[in-house]
């Protein structure tokens, strides 16, 4: 073989092995590509996962406040019904006890 023919067929190795090369450097982005769009899919579900357990412990907040806001409103109606029935006692004996000095003085 003459060198001339030695270097095309160097030529031609050194080609195709740069093909081969560039292919493998493809299929590896392809493969990282591949990779990166799995991650983004899995962190993506990751965050719906989390917005809707925020969602579902927000919504659960929401209903404890309503039942303890529930709760103060019929314990303050208790305690002003409480007042009130005191308050008429109160009133009730002030107004015998007028009415009873009243009669004295009659």
């Amino acid at each position: 073989m003459s060198s001339t023919q030695t270097l095309k067929e160097i030529k031609k190795v050194e080609a195709e092995a740069q093909r081969m090369v560039e292919g493998a450097d493809k299929e590896k982005e392809k493969i990282l590509e591949g990779g990166r769009l799995e991650s983004q899919a899995a962190i993506k579900r990751e965050e719906e996962n989390f917005l809707k357990q925020k969602e579902q412990v927000l919504k659960t907040a929401a209903e404890e406040a309503k039942k303890i806001e529930k709760e103060i409103l019929e314990d303050s109606e208790k305690e002003v019904v409480s007042i009130a029935i005191k308050a008429q006692g109160k009133i009730e004996t002030a107004a015998d006890f007028v009415v009873g000095k009243i009669l004295n003085e009659i």
